[in-house]
Order: structure tokens, then C-alpha cells, then sequence
């Protein structure tokens, strides 16, 4: 699900939060059967997938996890064990020699593998080629997802200002007059347009770049022509055949004995729900 539906369980469902649902599908199998540099990857599912924090409403529900709230507003996926950036990659014997480096990450894991990686502290550096045409992808995508909330937070913040606003006394000469107000007027007015930009004061050429990049969102054309330019016309970077490995995830793996937070709300308190168990989606979708 989004990190918006997951924040607000009313929410209706829109054509945004069903293709960062998608997305989120894309990454749960990719970190399962793709070559990679994240060494825990029962980890990652837990806290990326399976995390919670505890709702701010309800502290006897259940948000979105800090790991994948995080990765969408951001824009970026951080590997808490690594702490560096997920990164997928090309099958071994398809990258280039291990002379030809450029940024340092941990070594690409098979499940085989994963106790060894665990086990070293030393990383490998991976060139820039040896990136799985589907880490170009995920990086196409994620500025999307990101600047749709920043847009969001945006939104929340003006109108949070506005209500302060709304509340706070009318400036007549009479409540000027009650705090010897006027003598500060002139001063005021020449330092009210230097002052710095707040957070939800940014300039009309990035909000123009936001909106842009959220736009891609409101449909499924633009991901879907950007998925086919990543499979059947990436150039240098062409789709291998090979590239699967087997499940990542070991077979015993049983996140029960992790100490991440789940979202454990029972079903029948979801506030918003059809009979099939699917949220309506809006129809303005």
C-alpha cells in the first residue's frame, strides 16, 4: 500500500496510490530475485514492507514504517545495516572487472552467499555498468513518488498557516495602539521582504518541478512508457536474460523475532473497506 493510505486509513484510494503500490510490488520482488548490495534482506523486507510506527491518532494503531515513508519522500532507498543506498546489479559474470571502479557499496549477495557478506567487512566497489537496468528504473521512478509528497506536505503546511492565521486578531489601529505597535511599523515594512524562505516558501520554478514530476502520477501512461524504455530501449544498458537468482529471503526466515513494529490493527476496525477487502478507489480517479 502507499505511505499515504497507510497514514490515513480513510483515505480513498487514487490513481497515485495504486501505482506506488505497484512500485512497492516491483521492489518486493526485485530484492528477493535480483542481485543486489543489501546483505540482510529479511531485514529489509521487515522494515521496508512490514515496519510500523505507531499512529499519531491512535497509538493502538499502526502507520507506515520509518524505512518506506522515508525512501518515497525522499526519493532514495538507504540500507539500514549498510547505510548506503540500495543498489541492484547486473548477474556477475555480466559486470565489469573488479579494476573498473567507481562508487563503494557491500558486494552484490546470493541467499547462498548472504552469511559470508554478513560475516565481511571489507566492501567492493562496483562500476557504474555493472547497475541493473532495473536500478535505473526505480531511480526514474522515485522522484515521482517523492515530489507528490513534498507537494502533499506543501498543501498541509499552507493550510495549517492559514487556519493560524484565521485565528489570531485582526490588526485595527485600535490593538496597534494597545502595544505601541506604530513605532515598529517602519522597521517592519523594510524587513518583511528579506526575510528567509521557509520551508513551504519555495520558488515558483521548483514548485513548477514538483508539479511536473507529480503530474507523470495521474495516470498510467507516462509508467508505463517509462518501464518499456527501461526493458526494450535502455541503449547501453540492455535487460539481461539471466538474471534471476533464487529467493533471497531464507526459507526460515521468521520475522516474529524482529523488534520492528508491525501494523497489527484487526481488520474489522478498518474504517473504510468494501466486502472483497479492497478500499473503493475515488472517483475523481
Amino acid at each position: 500500500m502507499s505511505v499515504a493510505a497507510l497514514n490515513d486509513p480513510s483515505k480513498q484510494i487514487e490513481i497515485e496510490d495504486e501505482l506506488e503500490s505497484f512500485f512497492h510490488a516491483l521492489l518486493w520482488f526485485a530484492i528477493r530475485h535480483l542481485h543486489h548490495n543489501c546483505s540482510d534482506v529479511g531485514d529489509f523486507m521487515v522494515n521496508y514492507f512490514d515496519g510500523g510506527e505507531r499512529a499519531p491518532w491512535n497509538p493502538d494503531r499502526y502507520a507506515c514504517g520509518r524505512t518506506k515513508e522515508d525512501a518515497i519522500t525522499s526519493g532514495i532507498i538507504m540500507l539500514s545495516s549498510e547505510k548506503v543506498e540500495l543498489q541492484f546489479l547486473l548477474p556477475p559474470e555480466a559486470r565489469a572487472p573488479a579494476a573498473s571502479t567507481s562508487t563503494p557499496v557491500p558486494r552484490a549477495i546470493t541467499a547462498s552467499s548472504a552469511s559470508s557478506v554478513k560475516a565481511s567487512a571489507a566492501p567492493r566497489k562496483v562500476a557504474t555498468g555493472d547497475r541493473h537496468p532495473i536500478h535505473k528504473l526505480i531511480k526514474a521512478l522515485l522522484p515521482w513518488f517523492s515530489a507528490r509528497y513534498e507537494l502533499r506536505r506543501l498543501a498541509e503546511e499552507a493550510a495549517a498557516a492559514q487556519m493560524a492565521e484565521e485565528r489570531l486578531p485582526k490588526f485595527t489601529p485600535e490593538y496597534t495602539d494597545q502595544f505601541a505597535l506604530d513605532e515598529y511599523r517602519e522597521e517592519w515594512e523594510a524587513m518583511k521582504g528579506r526575510s528567509r524562505k521557509g520551508i513551504s516558501q519555495i520558488g515558483d520554478a521548483n514548485r513548477e518541478r514538483l508539479e511536473d514530476l507529480a503530474a507523470n502520477l495521474s495516470d498510467h501512461e507516462e509508467m508505463i512508457r517509462v518501464m518499456l524504455a527501461h526493458l526494450i530501449d535502455s541503449e547501453n544498458n540492455v535487460w539481461p536474460l539471466d538474471d534471476k537468482t533464487e529467493d533471497q529471503l531464507p526459507k526460515n526466515f521468521n520475522p516474529e523475532k524482529t523488534q520492528t513494529l508491525k501494523r497489527t490493527a484487526p481488520r474489522d476496525e478498518d474504517p473504510v473497506e468494501e466486502s472483497n477487502g479492497k478500499r473503493m478507489r475515488s472517483l475523481s480517479s
